[in-house]
């Protein structure tokens, strides 16, 4: 792998001069010029993800793992919004959400964190609703800072520290027109991470809602990405890589709107992912317990992985074993951490051990409820 290589020094790419204005594409047909370098880099972003499909962790890795990928992405996308939460605080917020406890919601900060950890575990929002609206209203739910879920209805600047007008945004009567257009466009042939950084881009240059754009911008940005088979990246810390020189990734923002070339951006982006999949390959990888594992210990493991809850004589059959053979292997992964006994619907049995059911299962029956008030 090629962990820390530089694609180039991103400090030549500013805009020519302010402010910078979003320009109008409809219909959303970016062309881009993708470096050789990013072309390798998303390939072995692939190649790992793959590979990752085929590594097991015990249920206290994985745990700690995750959390750990969520409280950093989730920290880096709430700071660079004003949250002034330490890493510290997030990450105990977020395992404290993973274990049932309640925190304050009437705090902003941590009601902030609450919501990127409600849409993040349940991997998207619910229900109907457009990606775009729905992923705003659970980010936005409680906030008070604007309706979630609803496009603005006014022109929106954005200015700088020192007052002066940086950034002109959408006019608002072509805001649901672009977000239509950007809605339709299929990737137009860009790889798995080029074609949602470019989808990000302009979800950011449209700021299509009064407040809440740049962390609804980079939940859409992950899910796209899984959309694209990329399926461990919001376990990878791509967010902290991006965000962690934020006057680059401003820099880059303003850039592609004043000049209209997309590269350095993506670019950016793609190194960015590349950086947080390698180490979330070597992370994982450094903990696999599926490669020290024999041929009949290790079709039982990625069995149960996929039944969830399973009795031996299922899982002997599953796995062309005898019941015999079946249970010593459930043995085996039990002492591993990752299965445990557990009744079935059909008797005794084990399930494969998921640290997240639970918070899921409370995510959905708190929807539930939420759609009958």
């Amino acid at each position: 792998m090629t962990s820390g290589r530089s694609l180039r020094d991103y400090s030549q790419y500013l805009p020519r001069g302010y402010p910078v204005k979003h320009r109008k594409k409809v219909p959303f047909k970016p062309e881009a010029e993708v470096s050789p370098e990013s072309e390798d880099m998303v390939s072995e972003i692939r190649s790992m993800d793959e590979e990752m499909e085929f590594m097991l962790l015990s249920e206290m890795d994985y745990r700690d793992l995750v959390v750990g990928a969520y409280a950093r992405n989730i920290h880096w996308s709430t700071k660079i919004e004003g949250n002034t939460l330490p890493y510290e605080g997030v990450h105990r917020i977020i395992s404290r959400f993973v274990d049932g406890r309640k925190e304050d919601l009437h705090d902003k900060q941590v009601r902030e964190i609450i919501n990127q950890a409600t849409l993040s575990f349940n991997r998207g929002p619910f229900g109907m609703e457009h990606p775009v609206t729905g992923t705003h209203r659970v980010l936005m739910e409680g906030l008070d800072q604007t309706v979630p879920g609803a496009f603005r209805t006014s022109d929106v600047v954005v200015m700088s520290d020192s007052g002066w007008v940086k950034f002109i945004a959408c006019p608002k009567d072509h805001v649901v027109e672009e977000i239509r257009s950007l809605d339709r466009w299929d990737y137009g042939g860009y790889n798995e991470v080029v074609g949602p950084a470019l989808k990000y881009h302009e979800f950011e240059s449209i700021h299509p809602f009064a407040d809440g754009n740049g962390r609804t911008g980079r939940a859409l940005f992950e899910q796209w990405m899984e959309e694209n088979e990329l399926l461990r990246c919001r376990n990878s810390g791509w967010a902290e890589a991006l965000l962690s020189d934020t006057g680059t990734y401003y820099d880059l923002l303003a850039y592609t709107d004043s000049v209209g070339d997309y590269g350095p951006f993506v670019d950016y982006v793609v190194e960015s992912v590349h950086r947080a999949y390698t180490d979330l390959y070597d992370a994982v990888s450094s903990k696999d317990l599926a490669k020290g594992m024999g041929r009949p210990l290790w079709s039982v493991a990625f069995a149960a992985r996929g039944l969830g809850y399973f009795t031996v004589p299922y899982m002997a059959k599953e796995t062309f074993l005898t019941e015999g053979q079946a249970a010593e292997c459930l043995r085996d992964l039990q002492a591993m951490g990752l299965v445990e006994e557990s009744d079935t619907r059909y008797g005794e049995g084990y399930r494969f051990l998921d640290p997240f059911e639970d918070v899921r299962d409370r995510i959905r029956v708190e929807w539930c409820r939420s759609q009958r008030r």
